[in-house]
């Protein structure tokens, strides 16, 4: 999936509380940091991280993440 399809599951499905999704370590660098420097940064997602505003973050980790081993 891509990450606008991300962004439009959690506007649209908000009796969504988590999206899956899954993201293979890459030179060294664990899924979950990848998760938050590729995807959470991704400027897409200026508009609910306007409407969430410090909360973004927090909100990001529990909604959109890779599953923890």
């Amino acid at each position: 999936m891509s990450v606008r399809t991300y962004v439009q599951m959690l506007y649209d499905l908000r009796d969504v509380k988590t999206i899956f999704i899954l993201i293979r370590p890459k030179k060294k660098v664990s899924p979950q940091t990848r998760a938050t420097k590729e995807i959470a940064s991704s400027p897409i997602f200026a508009r609910l991280r306007t409407d969430l505003g410090d909360d973004f973050d927090a909100y990001f980790q529990v909604c959109l993440a890779p599953p923890h081993t």
